[in-house]
């Protein structure tokens, strides 16, 4: 770690770094830092803010939300707190902080983490450190990258903090796949520390988990958003799309007149493109008549409602189908990710389970209903047969597809066909939600009634 140490200094008059926070927005404070001379430390105040923003751009401002806004902001401000403390005690400015620095402030705060009764293994405590480490090399890449306050000094291998993560936020993708590259873009973090194991089984939701979900949203939602959240699931449910290609789909694709049009040719499924895809993919997918017709009626019901409430229109809404219920404006790009991964939480799964989790059920019961089908026909059940008609289905996501291929074989041998009822099982869940739907509406009547009366 070099000869050179930690520079001691008199600390009789000197105070120790202190956050402020201060309202930024109602209900959403931000972190301001204050140097030991209870000076503001305005660049770390501003990366704290441009935090805050992004988050902000993304999820709406709802009570609902507020936990999930002090996680990621509490994270940023104590991980750069932790960092402060050790300039002071260097006696060095942030702008002076090279590899070796860094090094030295990861054994520094790996101590200091592991003197805490809350971290008792080691394991716990470099993931701890790791979280800090990661912070502070995205706050080096917004002083460079974005602010333009230094040049060059992040970079790869010879900046003097090394680090591919310019590149990785320019283009993540090629580094998907990259596990090696991926080692660059955080290289001082711990290693093998079991935070992203890839060993860990995949969570798969089960028909069990998605009715226990939808129960948690119909009681402790109100009526509009519960109908919204169920109908996200649903839609997941039964045609596999991303969180980012549901919040992109629009209202126009599920007008009377497409739905007429499918009902005069006798089509039981209709072509729909979501707005939004990986990759920039424009792959059409069949969508039930059914789920289409349960859409339709969601749009004249529950989002104009929402929209009338509201007293907006479509200039806030801009022709989406999914909105939030206190702006009227489209949710957010990781809105429909939270709303999933908060309920999966809130009714006792594990961490990680969300959106995905039943992304993967759809894939393993297509692979199933594609298994029996090829069979039934004579066709090859050869795993590349199967993953090239899984392909389209799942977004051309290969890994999702040879992965949904395993599960769907299992579940065949089992002699499991809940693919094959998946058309009845949307007409049934449409069904139900039109009578909870109007179950609520007839009692928010009763009790005015009630209350006018009394």
């Amino acid at each position: 770690m070099g000869g050179k140490g930690i520079k001691t200094l008199d600390l009789r008059r000197i105070y120790p770094i202190k956050i402020v926070w201060a309202p930024y927005v109602p209900n959403r404070d931000v972190p301001l830092f204050f140097d030991e001379k209870i000076k503001l430390m305005i660049e770390l105040s501003q990366y704290a803010l441009y935090m805050a923003k992004k988050h902000l751009a993304s999820h709406d401002n709802t009570a609902d939300n507020e936990q999930a806004y002090l996680s990621e902001i509490q994270m940023v401000a104590y991980s750069l707190k932790s960092f402060c403390d050790y300039l002071r005690v260097k006696g060095k400015s942030w702008k002076e902080i090279e590899d070796s620095d860094l090094e030295e402030y990861k054994a520094w705060e790996l101590s200091n983490v592991k003197g805490r009764s809350s971290s008792r293994t080691e394991k716990t405590a470099q993931q701890t450190v790791n979280i800090k480490l990661r912070a502070i090399y995205q706050f080096y890449w917004w002083a460079q990258e974005i602010q333009a306050l230094m040049e060059g000094w992040m970079g790869w291998p010879t900046a003097p903090i090394r680090s591919k993560l310019p590149d990785y936020m320019k283009d993540p993708e090629a580094f998907d796949k990259k596990g090696e590259a991926k080692k660059t873009i955080y290289p001082l973090c711990f290693r093998r520390t079991g935070a992203r194991s890839k060993h860990k089984r995949q969570h798969y939701a089960t028909d069990d988990e998605l009715i226990r979900l939808r129960r948690y949203f119909r009681e402790f939602c109100d009526p509009l958003t519960a109908e919204r959240n169920v109908l996200i699931i649903d839609i997941i449910e039964h045609v596999g799309w991303r969180g980012g290609s549901v919040r992109s789909l629009l209202v126009e694709h599920f007008s009377e007149e497409v739905i007429d049009a499918a009902l005069v040719q006798g089509k039981r499924e209709i072509l729909v493109t979501p707005p939004e895809q990986k990759f920039g993919y424009q792959t059409a997918y069949d969508v039930k008549l059914q789920l289409i017709i349960r859409i339709a009626n969601f749009i004249k019901g529950v989002r104009q409602s929402t929209l009338d409430r509201l007293g907006v229109g479509e200039e806030k809404a801009k022709g989406h189908l999914f909105i939030g219920f206190t702006t009227g404006r489209p949710l957010g790009n990781k809105r429909i990710s939270r709303i999933i991964a908060d309920g999966f939480k809130a009714i006792g799964l594990r961490k990680g389970s969300g959106g995905h989790s039943i992304r993967r059920k759809f894939g393993k019961e297509s692979a199933t209903e594609i298994l029996q089908t090829r069979q039934k026909l004579g066709f090859s059940n050869d795993p590349e047969s199967v993953v090239l008609d899984l392909m389209p289905k799942l977004g051309h996501s290969a890994a999702a597809s040879e992965a949904a291929y395993t599960h769907g074989k299992e579940d065949m041998y089992k002699g499991t066909v809940e693919s094959q009822l998946r058309g009845q099982v949307a007409e049934l869940q449409g069904q139900l939600a039109q009578m909870q739907l109007e179950n609520a509406r007839l009692q928010r009547k009763l009790s005015k009634s009630n209350s006018a009366s009394g």
